[in-house]
């Protein structure tokens, strides 16, 4: 098998103090003894968009290695030590009439956590890593050497253009599970 940074997107994960349950991060594992402040990596829309239009790819969530790609916020919204939560989108006036005969365990589900909420806290920005360099659309098969070479250091040091715009790490502060659709909403 070929190594990749590609995280498959899932519909929901569940992450605890160590992470995504069932991610693996080799360099975390080993250089880092599996340091909890790198156990999640975020990644926001604004970046993703840049990226595609950039460098006309066909980037796809997950192609970075995040393990969250997060709608609604820029990737300026994060500053280390910010702590977020993730939660269900606002419920409208109607859906609530129209669940009033729920019961307490449903309704603590359908906030996720048994009722809790994931809180992340954030711990640095993610530097860019040559493993990148191995993106299809970075490099292609029918490319020379050179220009793969050249094109992997054009696309390191757009993503080294500032703070964050690679992405951040976080620490788990309370684990939980999170689904599509959940809103990031950052702590007081």
């Amino acid at each position: 098998p070929t190594y990749t940074t590609n995280k498959p997107s899932k519909p929901e994960i569940t992450i605890t103090h160590d992470g995504v349950v069932g991610d693996y991060n080799d360099y975390r594992t080993r250089a880092l003894k599996s340091t909890p402040n790198r156990a999640i990596s975020i990644l926001t829309q604004d970046v993703m968009d840049a990226i595609t239009s950039t460098f006309r790819s066909g980037m796809q969530a997950g192609d970075l290695g995040e393990n969250i790609l997060v709608n609604g916020l820029l990737h300026t919204s994060f500053r280390v030590g910010d702590r977020f939560t993730f939660l269900p989108p606002a419920r409208t006036n109607e859906q609530d009439n129209n669940n009033n005969n729920n019961n307490d365990k449903q309704q603590q589900q359908q906030q996720g956590n048994g009722g809790g909420a994931v809180v992340v806290e954030i711990t640095e920005p993610i530097e860019p890593c040559s493993n990148l360099c191995k993106l299809p659309y970075i490099n292609r098969d029918e490319w020379k050497p050179s220009r793969r070479v050249q094109e992997c250091k054009n696309f390191l040091q757009y993503l080294d253009q500032r703070d964050g715009f690679r992405g951040w790490y976080a620490k788990v502060v309370t684990g939980g599970t999170i689904r599509v659709g959940f809103d990031m909403k950052k702590l007081v």
